[in-house]
């Protein structure tokens, strides 16, 4: 009886072992069938997500992730791929998935993000996309031109150079997404959208930037960095010399129209004075620009007879001065905080002259800074 029981309590030890070693490999298998099986589509997860503090992106679409920085692309790669709660973009870097009501991703591993830096997921666009691609941006400090045409951005550099992207335009959130070029945070300025750049850079409407500009009126003196100017007075003519009695100046020479007889001069008179720390050459150094009607641009480096020259205290041009311009070495220099009298006449189409009606300004350039005088 004895050695029965023990027989019975031997058996049901050895059936428990085996139970317990079944279940725990059970138990085992089953954590790693979780582990492979993914509990979010990729499509839960395309668009795009931003840190908290708002300067990196993750681009996420069908066939291609990216890491955005503002104004920079630092890396994509092909097909993003979710293991888990995990989703791994080559190069990118890994992120754990949070697909409750915040979706959120928080960095596991990545070359460019550092560990538990935490992705929201944006969910609606605050700026219709249609706002942007419609109208021409101009950076603020540089001056370059951001705009859109048939699916595609260009960014035309203040040097005469482009830059021009081949892909789609987006905006989602608050930030504007040009693929395979510069992504772009949008705000409001007032009533004005702004899209600002890691490195500083700030787009404005053109018309918004024009707004906010300063413009002074004939007579006001007006000063930046490197020049003061007082633009004195102007008028039309087709003739400049002394037959001209009516007009505003006598001059001891006559200057013939320009060769089109649909050209006319405008004539203008200003005071100059050089702010900069080094000498500069009034004939060579200095723009006067025309801008009519917002963007039909006459200047003085583009035509014959377009040039700065000194003007006489007394107002009478000495025909030197007016030779000066077919050839002769004629020095302007202005020293530092020297100031000079000047004039230009600068040939521009009769329309301009006749339609009171379209804005007209005279634009001062040097080493550039811009002035700008609204004369009608």
């Amino acid at each position: 009886m004895k050695r029965f029981l023990t027989v019975i309590v031997s058996a049901v030890m050895a059936l428990s072992v085996c139970a317990c070693g079944g279940s725990t490999n059970t138990s085992d298998n089953t954590n790693d069938v979780a582990k492979k099986e993914s509990t979010t589509d990729i499509t839960d997860l395309l668009g795009f997500w931003h840190d908290r503090d708002g300067r990196q992106y993750i681009v996420i679409e069908n066939d291609k992730g990216s890491l955005y920085r503002l104004n920079k692309s630092l890396s994509s790669t092909t097909i993003p791929s979710i293991d888990g709660n995990t989703i791994s973009i080559q190069y990118v870097g890994k992120y754990e998935i949070d697909n409750s009501d915040e979706k959120k991703l928080t960095c596991i591993e990545s070359d460019y993000v550092p560990k538990g830096t935490v992705f929201v997921f944006e969910k609606e666009s605050i700026v219709p996309i249609e706002d942007i691609i419609s109208n021409k941006w101009i950076d603020t400090e540089s001056g370059d031109l951001l705009s859109f045409k048939d699916g595609k951005a260009t960014v035309e550099r203040k040097t005469g150079a482009s830059i021009t992207n081949a892909g789609q335009n987006e905006i989602v959130g608050d930030i504007l997404y040009l693929r395979d070029f510069d992504c772009y945070l949008v705000s409001k300025d007032g009533d004005n959208i702004v899209l600002s750049g890691d490195k500083g850079s700030k787009f404005m409407s053109e018309s918004a930037a024009d707004d906010a500009l300063k413009k002074y009126s004939v007579g006001e003196k007006a000063s930046c960095d490197t020049f003061e100017v007082t633009l004195k007075d102007y008028e039309f003519t087709e003739r400049l010399g002394s037959s001209n009695t009516t007009k505003l100046f006598e001059r001891d020479v006559v200057w013939d129209a320009p060769d089109d007889k649909d050209m006319v001069y405008i004539l203008f008179h200003f005071d100059y004075t050089n702010l900069s720390k080094e000498t500069i050459n009034m004939y060579w150094d200095s723009n006067v620009t025309i801008d009519y009607n917002n963007g039909y641009l006459y200047k003085t480096a583009d035509a014959t007879g377009a040039y700065i020259f000194e003007d006489d205290i007394n107002g009478v041009y000495s025909k030197y001065r007016i030779v000066g311009l077919g050839g002769i070495n004629y020095k302007m220099d202005l020293s530092p905080l020297q100031s000079g009298k000047y004039f230009s006449a600068i040939p521009v189409p009769k329309r301009v002259s006749e339609d009171e009606s379209a804005d007209l300004r005279i634009i001062f350039e040097q080493n550039g800074n811009e002035i700008v005088y609204k004369i009608r």
